[in-house]
């Protein structure tokens, strides 16, 4: 018996499946479209995000200066204080939070003793082979200091540090050990002791002969002074006095921190000088974005 041929397709057929493959391909272009058009509004979103956390630090760091700046005798309102304690400040829908650093209540590095410096560096839990380079570093720049001015003729090579960055350049130590001494050191004091006020709460407490008792009621009374209007006296630390100060600003250090949406934040760092008896009546010293704790 012969076997029949084949039926040949038909047109219609043959039409269908290049409908298929035209459907699939419509389908494919959609759908790469459709991921497109998501991430491009996603990268969009995220962009204006970041520049609206951006704008709402950095007015952070304008609302310090301003409170820094005012009158408080023709005030009301009781300006912040600046030890450290974080403002939250209202702008639009959303919220920034904001503190100050008066830099007189870190350890001058250009002036400070090195008794105080060795025990803040210590209680600020580097490796303790660091502290003794780290000392032996200040030593040495402090020396050509006094060489440059018995010389008249200070160099750049002897003269006091002018940043925290100096330090560490000369250091090249690991960033996460400087990271942990960072908070407490400065430049900008100009004063052998830190101010009792506004000084971190381990700074204090690495204060040697320091009673920690006595810390801790001064550190709950600054608590007070945020909660109130009157602003009581501070209590008076025994005992160190060898080692305290009280003179403050006219050099702070800003920190404003914002959110946007639901993990968009921008940090704004600033260290800001106060001139209010010049013709300039803030500059900055420093200007960087800072990180998230």
């Amino acid at each position: 018996m012969e076997m029949g041929a084949s039926k040949p397709s038909t047109p219609h057929g043959i039409a269908l499946v290049s409908v298929l493959w035209l459907l699939m391909l419509l389908s494919i272009i959609a759908i790469s479209f459709g991921t497109t058009i998501r991430i491009e509004a996603k990268t969009t979103r995220n962009v204006m995000e970041y520049a609206k956390s951006r704008a709402l630090a950095e007015a952070g760091v304008a609302a310090a200066i301003y409170q820094l700046s005012r009158q408080t005798e023709d005030e009301t309102e009781q300006p912040w204080i600046t030890d450290g304690f974080a403002y939250p400040l209202t702008v639009g829908d959303e919220q920034v939070f904001v503190t100050i650093f008066d830099e007189n209540g870190k350890v001058d590095i250009n002036h400070a003793e090195t008794e105080l410096m060795a025990a803040v560096l210590t209680a600020s839990g580097i490796d303790p082979a660091l502290v003794d380079i780290i000392l032996n570093v200040i030593a040495k720049r402090r020396e050509g200091d006094r060489e440059s001015q018995a010389d008249s003729a200070p160099s750049a090579s002897t003269a006091k540090f002018e940043s925290l960055g100096e330090l560490r350049q000369a250091l090249e130590i690991p960033a996460d050990q400087f990271r942990r001494i960072e908070p407490y050191l400065t430049v900008y004091s100009g004063e052998a002791g830190v101010n009792p006020g506004t000084a971190p709460r381990d700074v204090l407490l690495a204060l040697p002969n320091v009673d920690a008792d006595q810390v801790r009621f001064l550190l709950e009374a600054r608590t007070l002074r945020h909660q109130s209007e009157y602003r009581a006296p501070l209590p008076k630390l025994s005992n160190v006095e060898r080692w305290l100060s009280e003179a403050s600003g006219p050099v702070y250090t800003i920190r404003a921190e914002a959110t946007v949406g639901d993990d968009t934040s921008f940090v704004r760092e600033a260290v800001a000088w106060l001139g209010r008896e010049s013709r300039v009546p803030y500059r900055y010293l420093d200007w960087r974005r800072g990180k998230m704790p």
